[in-house]
């Protein structure tokens, strides 16, 4: 989600360089792109508020909010933000040569929105910082036969490589939670759904051969992170490359703790 400072200087940035009417004209055609056909139309929601009453900036913010804060529910709207974004970069020169300009496009690319001389680029990662590790777990989920794990897996690391955190991020929820049941299901062990086959996962495989606090320790560390990937529901929009690297990160070294635990048991 891009933050409010961001979009203030925006939405100020741009109604300081265009007119009103250059600004629905704009608005107008994103709206008729491709990126966009699924959502609400950009320049009904700029005219919702009556121009006699409300600035050009005003609006341009409330655009820019409501797009940003719909990609919570809607990964649809992250496109057409940024279809929006890269319409109005490709109007105003002074993006690429002033120095307000260039702060925004920096602000824009923390916030996860990277625009290069042609418009948006949807960067293809050339490097992984574990690349061993993805490997290493793509060949036990192989080996193991944990189809459903490895197809989320997959999922994440191309969503991630792609930019698109959000979609990253929901298959990295999924992967998580479908190892767990899989696992379960492989060791031939009952259990409901993805919290209580991770419960019963670690009373099964790790109370054993753990002392008590050891195993708090561990349930309460596995038990946070799995609320820490749902925390922003099942649509968590636009999280920064930062937090899916973490997510992603801290998945894989759990479940590859998982399978040497269950070495030779599965």
């Amino acid at each position: 989600m891009m933050k409010e400072l961001t979009i203030t200087k925006l939405a100020r940035f741009i109604s300081a360089h265009l007119t009103n009417s250059e600004i629905e004209e704009i608005l107008l055609e994103a709206g008729d792109s491709e990126s966009c056909r699924d959502c609400n139309e950009p320049i009904s929601v700029y005219r919702k508020n009556n121009p006699q009453f409300s600035s050009k900036e005003k609006r341009l913010k409330n655009v820019f909010l409501y797009y940003s804060k719909q990609t919570w529910y809607d990964g649809s709207y992250y496109y057409c933000l940024l279809e929006i974004i890269n319409a109005f970069y490709t109007k105003i020169h002074d993006f690429k040569t002033t120095d307000e300009g260039k702060e925004i496009l920096k602000r824009l690319h923390d916030d996860g929105i990277e625009i290069e001389r042609l418009g948006i680029k949807k960067e293809l990662y050339d490097s992984f910082d574990l690349p061993e590790k993805i490997s290493l777990i793509r060949e036990k989920l192989t080996d193991y036969n944990l189809e459903i794990s490895l197809h989320h897996i997959d999922e994440a690391l191309s969503s991630y490589k792609l930019g698109n955190y959000a979609s990253a991020n929901s298959q990295i929820r999924t992967f998580f939670g479908a190892f767990f049941q899989e696992i379960m299901k492989k060791l031939q062990r009952d259990c409901e759904g993805e919290g209580d086959c991770r419960k019963k996962f670690l009373e099964f495989f790790l109370k054993p051969v753990l002392d008590e606090k050891e195993f708090k320790a561990i349930d309460n560390m596995l038990t946070g992170f799995s609320k820490f990937l749902h925390s922003k529901g099942s649509h968590p929009g636009i999280p920064d490359k930062a937090t899916t690297e973490f997510r992603l990160t801290v998945a894989v070294a759990w479940v590859l703790y998982t399978l040497e635990l269950l070495k030779n048991k599965i």
